[in-house]
């Protein structure tokens, strides 16, 4: 009977509404305190390609809600951080071709104090000029 009231798509979405926020904030808590080094130490090639990919994606959420807002800058600073960790753990010939977006280039490396990249001095500031020669590479 309540199921088919009327009232019951109000309460649904509103109860629906309060879980997914509480699950965004209980993966954005989990975020902060994993250690993305000891992760990816366990993962296969295709597993860390599949986490850059997921932590570029969750990246580019909590920019836009930041923005839009008020969202975490620290959560931001922190995703980025794994992000470039899980970059520089992939093969030279797959980062090229992930630098090869333009837009993915920039985010990897458009904070201007982001941390020195050990052992790859080629990728040092040189991601838009990368970015550029490679972009006709399909993604």
């Amino acid at each position: 009977r309540f199921l088919e009231g009327k009232n019951f798509m109000p309460w649904f979405q509103k109860r629906r509404r309060a879980a997914e926020q509480e699950q965004r904030r209980l993966w954005r808590q989990a975020r902060m305190t994993a250690d993305i080094k000891k992760l990816i130490s366990k993962m296969s090639e295709v597993e860390i390609v599949d986490s850059f990919n997921s932590i570029e994606q969750h990246l580019l959420e909590e920019m836009q809600s930041a923005s839009s807002s008020g969202g975490s800058a620290a959560t931001c600073r922190k995703m980025k951080a794994d992000l470039q960790t899980v970059f520089h753990v992939l093969p030279k010939d797959m980062q090229q071709l992930l630098l090869a977006n333009p837009k993915r280039a920039s985010l990897l490396y458009s904070n201007p104090d982001s941390p020195k990249l050990p052992g790859h001095p080629s990728l040092q500031g040189s991601a838009a000029s990368e970015a550029k020669l490679l972009s006709f590479l399909p993604l």
